[in-house]
């Protein structure tokens, strides 16, 4: 898709939060498993035991705000998803201390997964309906014609 349809009245707050987005709470994420290494102490293992209560709520409610994006809108799906990894990231970083139970983790990090799933729900839906019918399927637009361009230079430079 050209990069002028993200820069079109609708699609302006999703193309704002598309890069960043994406990354801020998978970043957060690597930070606060991180922290649960070298503050607390924890094996990368027990560390990574801690994360599901970011991603699995977020893959139980992302469905649900796809089908509710579709009827209220995925703006007001992504301007609610900012204010909810805005709490949750603060109130994580208000009750971090070196001996902070896991307990006290656990509802930032839902309302952070909750946050998540607001966001990778509509975000597809909002750019993509934007972009008249016709001008979706143009060669060589699309990520696969892309590849499909590469894929023979590839295979010859390693044979």
């Amino acid at each position: 898709m050209a990069v002028r349809f993200l820069l079109r009245g609708r699609n302006v707050s999703a193309a704002v939060q598309v890069s960043p987005g994406g990354s801020s709470l998978a970043d957060a994420i690597f930070f606060i498993s991180q922290f649960f290494q070298t503050v607390q102490g924890l094996s990368p293992f027990q560390s990574g035991l801690r994360d599901p209560a970011v991603d699995g709520d977020a893959m139980l409610v992302a469905p649900i705000a796809g089908a509710v994006s579709d009827r209220i809108g995925g703006h007001r799906l992504m301007g609610a998803r900012l204010a909810l990894q805005a709490i949750g990231l603060a109130w994580i970083a208000a009750v971090s201390t070196p001996t902070t139970a896991y307990v006290e983790f656990i509802a930032p990090f839902l309302i952070s997964g909750v946050g998540m799933a607001l966001f990778f729900a509509p975000v597809a839906h909002v750019v993509l309906s934007s972009v008249r019918p016709g001008l979706d399927a143009l060669p060589g637009r699309s990520a696969d014609d892309e590849l499909a361009g590469l894929m023979p230079t590839i295979f010859e430079r390693v044979a």
